[in-house]
């Protein structure tokens, strides 16, 4: 009999340890009570001064390719008529999120109340608390804006790629070139500038320590900066945008348009910083390049 009791006992203790491993993988947690399910964390990837959804459709169909997430919604904000979301009837761990601004010429102060909407819409469709961030261009700088604005607790991870931290002298440049009342409808362009960005980045210093970083710079030699330019199918287009791009870069080393030390400004402030030099980018495709792709996808993986 005391064999027996103490089998029975011995068995007890076994179900006890079990049914709570089992309970706290099915969804509770005996010893730590309710078992939190783990947290969708959507990617919302946003396109710079005159992006399309093309911006990204290289990366979002390598990353689905790859098995690291699917593209769930596209948002379509901002402008005279409602906004417009593309919801897939599919279910993923991962979501993937394009948004796509239909004046892609806007400013930062109208586009980051959009974005604003779009993560609030997020959150709630995926009853999550955090976002990851990833901008390429203007679209990057509208990305540490929000996160300064907010004060990033809802960003877990912010990705910039090619993106005028610091500004382009480019955008001053071509600011100069342009009639006053066509600049009207261009106000990225002043937003783009060493001061636009300096006054919409202007608490930097405030940049949350738990948001985790990648910046991606291009960096191309002058020879071949000279090559892109001869490559525009307009003779005057082309011969306008040497001549700019020769004095905006003055030698420094960049993508065409952003040189590296601005689009890799976030080492000075951020605490958990990664970089990434894509050599021989173009700042137009350098967020299709595979190089920035696996890097990209390396970082959103990493635990």
């Amino acid at each position: 009999m005391k064999n027996i009791g103490k089998a029975l006992v011995l068995l007890v203790v076994l179900a006890v340890v079990f049914g709570a491993l089992f309970w706290k993988t099915g969804g509770f947690d005996l010893a730590f009570g309710p078992y939190l399910k783990q947290e969708k964390v959507p990617t919302v990837f946003l396109h710079g001064l005159g992006g399309t959804q093309a911006t990204f459709d290289t990366m979002i169909r390598q990353l689905e390719a790859d098995g690291y997430g699917v593209l769930t919604d596209t948002y379509e904000m901002g402008g005279p008529t409602a906004d417009k979301i593309d919801a897939k009837a599919v279910e993923a761990d991962r979501p993937l999120i394009q948004v796509m601004f239909r004046d892609n010429a806007a400013g930062l102060d109208e586009q980051i109340n959009w974005l604003t909407q779009t993560i609030a819409r997020v959150k709630v469709k995926y009853e999550t608390d955090h976002v990851n961030l990833v901008g390429h261009s203007m679209g990057g700088l509208l990305a540490t804006k929000y996160v300064l604005e907010t004060g990033g607790k809802e960003v877990q991870k912010l990705v910039t790629i090619g993106s005028p931290l610091n500004g382009s002298k480019l955008a001053t440049m071509i600011s100069a070139m342009v009639d006053k009342n066509a600049l009207a409808g261009f106000r990225a362009l002043l937003d783009l500038s060493p001061e636009g960005a300096a006054t919409a980045l202007q608490n930097l210093t405030s940049f949350n320590p738990d948001v985790r970083v990648l910046s991606v710079a291009g960096v191309m030699d002058t020879n071949v900066q000279w090559e892109a330019g001869q490559n525009i199918q307009d003779p005057e287009v082309g011969k306008a945008l040497l001549s700019v791009l020769g004095s905006a870069l003055n030698g420094s080393p960049g993508d065409g348009v952003v040189d590296r030390d601005s689009a890799l400004l976030l080492r000075t402030v951020a605490k958990q910083f990664q970089s990434f030099e894509c050599t021989g980018c173009f700042h137009s495709d350098i967020q299709s390049k595979p190089d920035v792709i696996a890097q990209v996808q390396q970082f959103l993986r990493a635990e």
